[in-house]
């Protein structure tokens, strides 16, 4: 009788603690910002420590492969991830300064 009592208790934990449950962590997990731009240009950095939900990555232009150096003509340079696919990107202009609030951030997160 107790072999049975444990085998019902077991088999009701195991799908609760392996299920795949909604939490706001998951959120973090799942948005990435990568911010690059180069060595020479880093006093235009843009400021965006202040993004909530978001794992926030830094790279140096010059550090990247040649493919991703052709490819971004304007530093800095932020791309925004979801499930490491870019859903939205944001580049700086002859200036080589970026102007973008973390609000503009936010929305783009919030709405996808």
């Amino acid at each position: 009788m107790i072999k049975y009592v444990l085998a019902t208790l077991v088999l009701l934990i195991i799908p609760f603690s392996t299920g795949d449950f909604s939490h706001k962590d998951d959120v973090v997990a799942q948005y990435t910002l990568l911010h690059i731009n180069a060595k020479w240009n880093q006093m235009n950095n843009v400021n965006i420590d202040a993004i909530p939900n978001c794992k926030l990555q830094y790279a140096f232009l010059e550090d990247q492969p040649k493919e991703i150096q052709q490819k971004i003509q304007y530093v800095p340079h932020i791309i925004l991830l979801k499930e490491n696919r870019p859903i939205a990107q944001w580049s700086a202009d002859l200036s080589f300064k970026l102007n973008i609030t973390t609000q503009e951030i936010v929305k783009v997160i919030d709405d996808k």
